[in-house]
């Protein structure tokens, strides 16, 4: 946690390193959700593997569950959009969210809610943007560790031939302004050096800050939202490896065995021992001999299965689909459980979403009081949306 500046100071690291267990977690959820396995992952593998003697540790099959989750609850919460229900200007702000496709934005930003806990929006010019979580740096009041007293963004820019960046840029926003800085970088190290000039004040005829933060569910431990992927992450984790177990033994014994007797071996020189060669005919002049015949093999992998149907029901039941469990249905639709959590979430981001809307509203020279109107999304039911 951040409760000052001092971290931008010349010979300083950037990113600063208390903020490294939440950036690197930013990073795992990123690929999780693209479907690609993470590096931390494929090393508990290798660790498996290892613990148990076995040479292949390789897990290929990655469920995208991660993919899945985020975008259900980005359908649930957000969907196309939310209306607006105010008694003056609801047509103006219509066309101004469609024209912005602002219902496409919140539900990117729903979706950095859901794979990151929280998705930061910026107002730029007349518009909102997104900004990847892992150039913000909030800054905390040091007196109870959750009131924000700056939003911090910075991130490293102006690549060299080696594409490695040369300059950090920096953005102090405070409520009505923002402070934008120039710093010399060297990526390799990580430490920032002088500053490129002085800083750069721009009055944003805002009320409020420029930039806003969605958030999932928070705790008095922590003041960033927990992502929904860290209650399945050691679940999925077991699962795949499970699976790759049982994978692994099936191909192993896919392919046909033969049992018969020795004289239906030749000995081939080339590669100096006894094959079969298929074809041929052998006699059988005594019922003592063993007749030719394939081997069946019994794997006994019902203890596997019945894990990993173990494993699925506990994962359905922490992200929320656990009526699809309880009922059979493999269908996805209609999870109360989903909802419930999709609807919390809504509650806790309504308000910010309304301070974006008026900000958007007040930069498009659009009267919009905060109090005079309120807004209706999907899960209140029969919502049209706005793209």
């Amino acid at each position: 946690m951040l409760t000052n500046l001092n971290w931008l100071s010349p010979g300083q690291v950037y990113p600063p390193a208390s903020e490294a267990e939440r950036l690197n977690r930013y990073h795992t959820n990123e690929q999780l959700f693209l479907c690609v396995l993470p590096d931390s992952w494929r090393e508990g593998f290798q660790r498996l593997a290892d613990a148990r003697r076995i040479r292949d540790d390789q897990v290929d099959l990655l469920l995208c569950y991660h993919h899945f989750l985020s975008t259900k609850m980005a359908d649930l919460v957000c969907g196309n959009g939310p209306v607006i229900a105010s008694e003056t200007n609801a047509d103006a702000m219509a066309r101004l969210l469609e024209q912005k496709r602002i219902g496409v934005c919140l539900y990117e930003a729903f979706l950095d809610v859901s794979r990151f806990g929280n998705a930061v929006c910026k107002l730029i010019g007349e518009t909102i943007s997104l900004i990847p979580p892992r150039y913000w740096f909030p800054i905390f009041d040091p007196e109870d560790g959750r009131t924000v007293t700056a939003q911090v963004l910075a991130w490293p820019a102006d690549p060299d031939e080696n594409g490695r960046n040369t300059a950090l840029l920096v953005e102090i926003h405070t409520a009505g302004q923002v402070e934008k800085r120039r710093y010399a970088f060297e990526e390799e190290s990580g430490r920032i050096g002088t500053p490129d000039g002085d800083p750069q004040i721009v009055e944003t005829g805002l009320s409020g800050q420029a930039v806003q933060v969605l958030t999932n569910l928070t705790h008095s431990g922590d003041p960033f939202g927990v992502d929904d992927y860290a209650p399945v992450n050691s679940l999925i984790q077991k699962l795949l490896w499970r699976l790759a177990c049982v994978d692994r033994v099936l191909d192993r014994h896919s392919s046909p065995s033969l049992t018969g007797p020795s004289d239906c071996l030749e000995f081939d020189e080339a590669a100096d021992e006894y094959v079969y060669k298929s074809g041929s005919y052998f006699s059988r002049d005594e019922s003592a001999t063993p007749q030719m015949q394939y081997l069946t093999w019994d794997g006994k992998l019902e203890e596997s299965f019945t894990e990993i149907e173990m494993l699925l029901k506990q994962l359905f039941f922490l992200s929320g689909l656990a009526p699809c469990v309880q009922t059979g249905s493999e269908t996805n639709t209609a999870n109360t459980g989903l909802q419930e959590k999709a609807r919390r979430i809504l509650n806790q981001n309504n308000f910010a979403v309304k301070e974006i809307l008026c900000m958007l509203a007040q930069k498009n020279e659009i009267p919009l009081a905060f109090d005079g109107f309120s807004l209706r999304w999907p899960l209140d039911g029969n919502v049209t949306g706005l793209i």
